[in-house]
């Protein structure tokens, strides 16, 4: 199962629906910060299961501010990460994941890319979609043999 994952859009769309024409994936998340983008996705890819999160700018959304879904077997815990403290650090997100009984703790916020193995669980920040620097996304492969064993990689988009 492949799962394509963007953060902190701020409405720069254009790339994400590329990147979704491109990579196929079976379904999408986003972690927030203009959850109202995906209403493009929703449009565009109405066959594929998309899973969003309200980050700190969006004020309106009726989104939750975290998500725990399972996808063949495999465990998500999906937030955007701000009411984490994720800027200062991981141990309260990483917490919270561990609660839920997590194999995939998913945010965003810091709009850098970053990805590790944590205490039985992989920690994934994609990046940011849009307006900060270098923009970018995660692509998930998701082991259907095998719940909770992944692949992750990020890639960039060209300016």
């Amino acid at each position: 199962m492949k799962i394509a994952v963007f953060s902190d859009s701020h409405g720069q769309t254009q790339a994400m629906l590329r990147a979704i024409r491109a990579s196929r994936p079976d379904a999408v998340f986003h972690l927030g910060d203009y959850c109202r983008d995906t209403s493009l996705i929703e449009r565009g890819f109405s066959d594929t299961p998309l899973y969003a999160v309200r980050g700190n700018g969006d004020f309106a959304s009726r989104e939750e501010t975290t998500l725990f879904l399972t996808l063949g077997g495999t465990r998500f815990f999906l937030t955007h990460g701000h009411f984490y403290g994720v800027k200062s650090g991981f141990a309260a997100l990483l917490l919270a994941a561990k609660e839920r009984g997590a194999d995939v703790v998913l945010f965003g916020h810091t709009h850098k890319a970053y990805q590790d193995y944590h205490r039985g669980m992989y920690v994934i920040n994609p990046g940011a979609t849009g307006s900060y620097g270098v923009h970018s996304w995660a692509e998930l492969d998701v082991s259907e043999k095998e719940p909770g064993v992944l692949t992750c990689t990020h890639r960039f988009f060209e300016e």
